[in-house]
C-alpha cells in the first residue's frame, strides 16, 4: 500500500477514478520530460526577446554604416521635423499589434513531441532556431520603434527604422511567401498537423501556421507604401546597403543552423536534410539570397511612387 501511494504521488497524470470521465487535455499526448522540455523553451524564448530587441537597433546601425560609406549618412530629419497625421498613426498602432500578435501566436505554440525533429533542434537555441522566429521579433520592434519615431518625433528612431525599412519589408515578404512555398505543403509537416488535429481536443497547428506567417507581407507592404513619408525613405535608406545585408543575414542564418545541426544533430526545417553537398548548400545560399533581393526591389520600387501623405 505504501508502495502505491509513492507511485501515486510520482506519477506526473491525474489518476482516472471507476466511473469517473477523465476530460482530456493537450497534456496527456506529452511525457514529463517532454513537457519540461517544453518550459525550457519558453524559457530561452523569453529570455531572446530582450536580446532579439537589441540586436535589431545593432542591424540598424550595421545598415546605416553601410549605408553612409556607400553614399551619406541617414538624417532622420525629413520625418522628424514634421508631425506624423493622425491617421498615419493609426496605421502604425495597427500595424505594431499585428506584428506583436503574430510573434504572439508563434511563441505561443505547443511543444513539439520527441518523435519530431525540431523538439531535438530547439535543445539550445529553442524556438530561436527557426527564421521566422527572428523575422517575427525583428518585425515586431520594427513596427513598434515606427509608431513611437511618430508620437515622439524622435530623430534618432526615425533615422534608425527608415534606414532600415527596405531590408525589413524584405524580410517579411520572405515570411510570408517562403513558409508556404517550402513549408506549408511538405509531406512531414502536413502529417504532423494531421496527427496533432486528430488528438482530443483537436490541435490544429496548420491552421495556427497560416496566421502566424500572414500577417508579415501586408504589414512590410503598408508600412513602406503607406505609413511612411517616400522622400525621407529614398533619402535616408540605400538599396544597395539593403542588399548587401541581404547577403550577410542569409549566411548568419545558415551559420547558425549549421552550427546547431552540429551540436543536435537535428535540423529545424525538413527540406534541408536534402542539402548533403557544399554544392547544394551554396544553390541554396544563393537562391535564398536572390529570391529576398527581389522582395527588397519590389519595395524600393513602392518607395518610388508619391507618398500617401
Amino acid at each position: 500500500q505504501e508502495q502505491q501511494q509513492q507511485q501515486q504521488q510520482q506519477s506526473p497524470r491525474p489518476q482516472q477514478l471507476p466511473g469517473v470521465q477523465h476530460k482530456k487535455s493537450w497534456r496527456d499526448y506529452y511525457t514529463e520530460e517532454e513537457l519540461a522540455h517544453g518550459r525550457r523553451i519558453n524559457i530561452r524564448g523569453a529570455l531572446g526577446v530582450p536580446l532579439f530587441a537589441a540586436w535589431y537597433f545593432a542591424l540598424a546601425a550595421l545598415l546605416g554604416a553601410l549605408s553612409s560609406a556607400l553614399g551619406g549618412p541617414p538624417s532622420g530629419l525629413g520625418e522628424a521635423s514634421s508631425s506624423v497625421p493622425a491617421p498615419i498613426l493609426a496605421l502604425r498602432a495597427a500595424l505594431a499589434v499585428f506584428a506583436i500578435a503574430a510573434f504572439v501566436l508563434q511563441a505561443s505554440l505547443l511543444p513539439p513531441n520527441a518523435s519530431e525533429d525540431i523538439y531535438h533542434a530547439q535543445t539550445h537555441l529553442g524556438a530561436w532556431v527557426f527564421l521566422t522566429r527572428h523575422c517575427l521579433m525583428l518585425q515586431a520592434v520594427h513596427q513598434v520603434a515606427t509608431l513611437f519615431a511618430g508620437l515622439l518625433r524622435s530623430v534618432y528612431l526615425a533615422s534608425t527604422t527608415t534606414c532600415i525599412s527596405l531590408w525589413m519589408a524584405g524580410l517579411g515578404w520572405f515570411v510570408t511567401i517562403q513558409y508556404f512555398t517550402l513549408v506549408h505543403f511538405n509531406p512531414v509537416f502536413m502529417e504532423t498537423c494531421a496527427e496533432k488535429a486528430a488528438r482530443d481536443p483537436p490541435y490544429d497547428l496548420r491552421t495556427r501556421c497560416i496566421w502566424m506567417h500572414s500577417f508579415a507581407l501586408p504589414i512590410a507592404v503598408l508600412d513602406i507604401a503607406i505609413a511612411r513619408q517616400h522622400g525621407p525613405l529614398r533619402a535616408d535608406s540605400s538599396i544597395v546597403a539593403s542588399l548587401l545585408m541581404v547577403v550577410f543575414y542569409v549566411l548568419f542564418y545558415i551559420g547558425l543552423i549549421v552550427a546547431n545541426f552540429r551540436v543536435t544533430g537535428y535540423w529545424p526545417y525538413e527540406f534541408l536534410k536534402e542539402f548533403k553537398t557544399v554544392g547544394k548548400w551554396i544553390s541554396f545560399a544563393v537562391a535564398q539570397s536572390a529570391i529576398m533581393t527581389i522582395f527588397c526591389l519590389i519595395s524600393w520600387g513602392l518607395a518610388l511612387v508619391p507618398s500617401a501623405w
